[in-house]
């Protein structure tokens, strides 16, 4: 039997390294109403709280380590993936990670994001997208790519991340509809502010969370050289409209240099060209 579980009032504390970026990591998550089938023929309405454990603090002291996180977690597959054993979901979940050179912030990140997203009952898997050096960092195209090799992956149906200065999430035909994020924009800046006009141009609404429903956490960090504050980002956003038919999804180009299985992600190296 599967089963329908919803998580209402539930304050949401994440590490900083994904949600903001920290210029090389990126992320938003969701913290929205979960619905899973019941017995294939209604779904539950109600809530269980032995979800809900408020707000969420962050150990920006720990000195875990990948191998001491993946013993901690056995119950993971390979590749970071897993499913809730006591029902099925209605939607499977990738998180993708647009990552370079922020391993402390990382180990933070899985160290907290495993135990939450299991507690919601998730179908869930994690991509670190990884850029390979010299290329400045373009954390949109590697958006892109996550969302192009998790789609291989499996058969999810993503709440892709975006950047609207909170959390948010786009389904896998809204992603689609807005072409994905630019791929033009290298170094710091402009790609969240150039999604939110696409989103806006294919006359979507978005819906905001309150503040004791979802928040997040910022962590440290110092500005990397090699991810400096792109000069063209007000002149592309001028013409974001113009772009958005030709630039994203259906202009992507990458090369694959790993892609490798661990135990507490799937890790995606790859090259771009500027």
């Amino acid at each position: 039997m599967a089963c329908l579980r919803v998580s209402r009032g539930c304050c949401l504390t994440v590490i900083a390294s994904v949600i903001i970026i920290l210029q090389y990591v990126g992320l938003r998550l969701w913290h929205r109403q979960l619905m899973f089938d019941m017995d294939m023929r209604r779904l539950l309405d109600r809530t269980t709280w032995d979800v809900v454990t408020g707000r969420i603090p962050v150990d920006t002291e720990s000195t875990e380590t990948f191998e001491s996180l993946a013993a901690r977690h056995p119950e993971l597959e390979a590749g970071g993936l897993w499913r809730p054993t006591d029902c099925r979901s209605r939607h499977h979940v990738a998180l993708i990670v647009p990552y370079r050179q922020r391993e402390h912030h990382l180990k933070l990140f899985l160290n907290h994001i495993h135990p939450f997203l299991q507690r919601h009952q998730l179908d869930y898997g994690i991509y670190i997208v990884d850029q390979a050096l010299p290329t400045r960092f373009n954390r949109a195209m590697l958006m892109n790519i996550g969302y192009a090799e998790a789609s291989k992956q499996a058969n999810y149906s993503l709440k892709y991340s975006t950047l609207f200065g909170g959390v948010t999430a786009l389904k896998t035909e809204h992603f689609k509809l807005v072409n994905g994020f630019s791929n033009i924009f290298f170094g710091w800046g402009g790609e969240d502010d150039d999604l939110w006009l696409r989103v806006e141009h294919r006359g979507l609404n978005v819906s905001r969370y309150p503040n004791d429903i979802a928040r997040y956490t910022m962590l440290k960090h110092t500005r990397d050289p090699l991810n400096e504050l792109n000069p063209k980002r007000k002149k592309l956003l001028r013409h974001s409209d113009e772009r958005i038919d030709t630039d994203g999804l259906n202009s992507l180009q990458y090369e694959l240099l790993k892609l490798e299985k661990r135990p507490l992600y799937t890790w995606l190296y790859v090259r771009i060209q500027e």
